[in-house]
């Protein structure tokens, strides 16, 4: 029997607001294995040397088409990916897009097509352009300082029977910054060095028990590690226990912290208010509440909803009321339905075209998971994550917006240069 070649792509992502996350151990260490490239991490700033921060911008370059590209597939997929969901479910955009990123570089002809239509791409600036603004947005959004941290590795893990092409190689290593790792996938301990790589680069909020198939030829890991500080914080004092009205009609008794600002931004879109709260390194988490008798699903059928919901509505300004439960949990999804219904297909496919990473014939993408993890308390956020590849009330004055979040609501966290890192809905804020 022919021994199928395919490789699987895993995302993952934590994000914290420095909250007292769960953290998991990652157990007994087990050896490291060759490793074939060790990328060089751009240079930690200080969180006030402003002059520091403009030079990198300036000299990494990313076009505004390029970051619409990305949120446009942020709306796109989380409408697939967060619909239907009676619990809480986390998404990373960003990690999803970068791990595929990683893959279509290494695509050709019809693979690639469908690959940089999802990504929305031009494919007449090909995957050279999507590598390159890969690489600056990666520069761009990488911080670690007093105030919070930004981390984004990508690592491939490639069997040691295989020959893979050099230019490849080199362009995941210099470009996506990607780790290579010669493994056997024959070998179980592949799979405690995936999960223990992956703990070791979120900080230890994510620890999965990978389990390889032997079959394997590659495997793409991409992780992101976020925490911050909000500017705001909030007063401990305050927080109370208070009702969480759940979709289904139950009740759960929950932490609420509580702030009042007496002139603050916030939207009214069509059928939700939304507004946001700073953190210190230039992000924002903004928290969108339907309006009373309106589903998180009812908000989220469609992409042109989604989009409303990171970019529409009617800015407003006046007083307004957080009233935010507190919440800590971890999601783990399957996105390869959800990548199949934005046209990806020929890529799942044994004649799928990855020639550009190995000359062997045959490799295909078998799988696309992630996991995340996010957490917030009265501090900030951490968030993680990793990707293998009634009736509605009357309207609110002008000048006043309540944000009683008392009922299932959606959130996103955008970096300072508002690429949607995660999206989610909360459900149950007691749900670990």
């Amino acid at each position: 029997m022919t021994k199928k070649i395919l490789f699987a792509i895993i995302a993952c992502a934590a994000c914290v607001t420095l909250a007292a996350g769960q953290v998991f151990s990652a157990g007994e260490k087990v050896p490291v294995p060759e490793q074939k490239g060790t990328p060089e991490y751009p240079a930690a700033v200080a969180y006030d040397d402003y002059e520091a921060k403009a030079a990198i911008c300036e000299s990494n370059p990313v076009d505004e088409t390029f970051i619409s590209s990305l949120n446009d597939f942020a709306a796109k997929s989380s409408s697939k990916v967060l619909r239907r969901q009676s619990e809480n479910y986390t998404y990373s955009p960003i990690s999803a897009y970068m791990a595929l990123s990683l893959a279509t570089v290494g695509s050709n002809g019809d693979t690639q097509q469908e690959l940089l239509k999802a990504l929305g791409i031009d494919s007449k600036k090909g995957v050279s352009y999507l590598a390159a603004q890969n690489a600056n947005l990666f520069r761009r959004m990488y911080l670690e300082n007093d105030m919070g941290k930004l981390k984004i590795a990508n690592s491939l893990w490639l069997s040691d029977d295989m020959t893979f092409n050099q230019n490849y190689l080199d362009t995941a290593t210099g470009q996506f910054y990607a780790s290579l790792f010669n493994v056997d996938f024959a070998d179980k301990k592949t799979g405690e060095l995936m999960g223990q790589w992956i703990a070791e680069n979120t900080n230890g909020t994510l620890a999965p028990k990978m389990e390889v198939d032997k079959e394997l030829c590659m495997s793409i890991i991409n992780t992101v590690y976020f925490k911050d500080q909000w500017v705001n914080k909030f007063n401990e004092t305050a927080t109370k226990k208070d009702t969480f009205y759940k979709a289904d009609g139950s009740t759960v008794q929950c932490d609420f912290m509580n702030q009042v600002f007496s002139s603050h931004g916030f939207v009214k879109g069509k059928n939700y208010t939304a507004a946001s709260l700073g953190l210190k390194n230039g992000g924002a988490m903004n928290f969108i509440l339907p309006d009373k008798g309106v589903k998180t699903d009812d908000l989220l059928l469609t992409a042109d909803k989604a989009s409303d919901l990171l970019s529409g509505g009617e800015p407003k300004s006046g007083m307004v009321t957080f009233k935010l439960p507190k919440f800590n949990f971890n999601t783990d999804i399957d996105l390869g339905g959800a990548l199949k219904s934005l046209g990806v297909k020929k890529a799942f496919k044994e004649t799928a075209n990855f020639s550009g990473i190995s000359s062997d014939k045959g490799l295909y993408i078998s799988e696309v998971k992630q996991q995340t993890h996010v957490a917030i308390d009265e501090n900030g956020v951490e968030a993680s994550a990793f990707t293998e590849i009634g009736m509605a009330g009357s309207a609110l004055p002008v000048d006043r917006a309540e944000m009683i979040l008392d009922r299932p609501f959606i959130f996103t966290i955008t970096d300072r240069n508002g690429v949607v890192m995660f999206m989610g809905v909360i459900n149950d804020p007691t749900q670990k």
